[in-house]
């Protein structure tokens, strides 16, 4: 399975857990990248994690908020993604 699969499998599995569903209106998504080295390219990893999240949560990407801040981690390099929308008082139980 390619690394865009997996990653989508791991949203929706966390969308199951969590129960949340997200209804299209404006997603805020934060991509932290802890990359290994300063070198690489983020801008185009971020535009390709934009697209699987778009995938996974069905909300079209023109209602997002993103955000991609970075750090190095030579030991454990990763991404951690947070994706939320702010409630509106309709939404209030």
């Amino acid at each position: 399975m390619d690394a865009r699969k997996t990653l989508y499998w791991l949203i929706k599995q966390q969308l199951i857990l969590t129960g949340w569903v997200a209804k299209k209106e404006k997603t805020f998504v934060e991509i932290h990248l802890y990359k290994p080295t300063q070198r690489g390219d983020s801008a185009n990893f971020v535009d390709s994690v934009l697209d699987v999240v778009k995938d996974a949560i069905m909300v079209d990407d023109h209602f997002f908020v993103p955000s991609a801040p970075w750090s190095v981690d030579r030991i454990e390099p990763r991404i951690e993604i947070t994706i939320w929308q702010e409630e509106r008082e309709n939404d209030k139980s």
